[in-house]
């Protein structure tokens, strides 16, 4: 991804902290890709590694989150916007689009590129001019619209991206 990971940091937590609760704490393999987006994540993951596992309690997850977010950001930006840093960090979350009913559910910008190179390829290679409604789905796509017809696996991007726009431009 070429954006901060659209998944929450209490999601990362929670899912470090079962590898942690399996006894993987040897080392981990985090695999970032474009490294600049990822910064507070991968801060985030250092900070856990380095406190060596779970903290125990209710709110802990939360807690030691907006702990960490805090110290990112001041330690990071070192500037006088920290507090309107730190609100645009927690919002982000909020305005990725959310494509099915798990918490990681979530895309970031790949999301539109990878999915309207695939419908443009389908409506290309599988088109029917004569009945257009019956131009079967994209098989590609069914593990995150399952559909009888491409016209309703875009009817299913379109109602996700002007979502997700209304939000970024927001």
């Amino acid at each position: 991804m070429m954006t901060m990971s659209p998944n929450s940091p209490e999601f990362a937590v929670n899912e470090l902290e079962e590898v942690y609760a399996h006894g993987a704490d040897d080392f981990w393999i985090i695999n970032c890709s474009h490294i600049k987006p990822h910064t507070y994540s991968l801060d985030l993951i250092a900070e856990m590694w380095r406190r060596g596992g779970p903290e125990g309690g209710a709110d802990h997850v939360r807690v030691f989150v907006d702990r960490h977010l805090s110290t990112f950001i001041k330690r990071y930006y070192r500037s006088g916007l920290a507090a309107e840093i730190e609100d645009a960090y927690r919002l982000w979350l909020s305005y990725c689009p959310s494509y099915g009913p798990y918490e990681d559910d979530h895309a970031g910008e790949q999301f539109a590129n990878h999915g309207a190179r695939m419908l443009a390829c389908g409506f290309i290679r599988s088109y029917q001019r004569e009945e257009p409604e019956r131009t079967g789905p994209l098989t590609e796509l069914a593990w995150i619209c399952p559909a009888d017809s491409l016209r309703e696996q875009v009817k299913f991007y379109e109602d996700h991206f002007e979502k997700a726009f209304a939000g970024y431009r927001e």
